[in-house]
């Protein structure tokens, strides 16, 4: 009776707990990398210091004003981009990582199962590795 109540346990609230905990881990780094977010203001400025709307500059005033504005565009895209790849980077990995650790909390109990029956019938994971025979323990 212990050992259905852990299987359902194992296979009902555990698993829930898993995939939640794993969701919300996921939840972090999307929110931390804020992807849609970036990709809104891909080409917004960054960090404008110097490029002030004056209306009563003269022509090369206005012309640098432009050219400041275009290349905090630019860098500001730039960066948005290399924040965009990392992210989706770290979401595959994770996503990756998440299917194999449900994966595992499936078949961790068979693997246990499997083991024993294995050990049972004399196999040995080791027993063919030559340098190993020679190890005294």
């Amino acid at each position: 009776m212990v050992i259905l109540d852990w299987a359902q346990w194992w296979y009902g609230a555990g698993l829930r707990r898993r995939v939640q905990l794993l969701g919300r881990r996921i939840g972090k780094a999307v929110d931390f990398f804020s992807i849609p977010l970036l990709l809104k203001t891909l080409f917004a400025p960054f960090r404008q210091i110097s490029a002030e709307k004056s209306y009563s500059a003269g022509l090369e005033t206005r012309a640098r004003m432009v050219v400041d504005r275009m290349v905090s565009r630019l860098i500001g895209g730039v960066m948005r981009i290399f924040v965009i790849v990392a992210g989706l980077v770290v979401l595959t990995v994770l996503a990756v990582w998440s299917i194999l650790v449900l994966a595992c909390h499936v078949l961790r109990p068979a693997l246990v199962v499997v083991c024993v029956v294995l050990f049972c019938m004399g196999w040995a994971l080791l027993k063919n590795v030559e340098w190993l025979q020679n190890v005294k323990f």
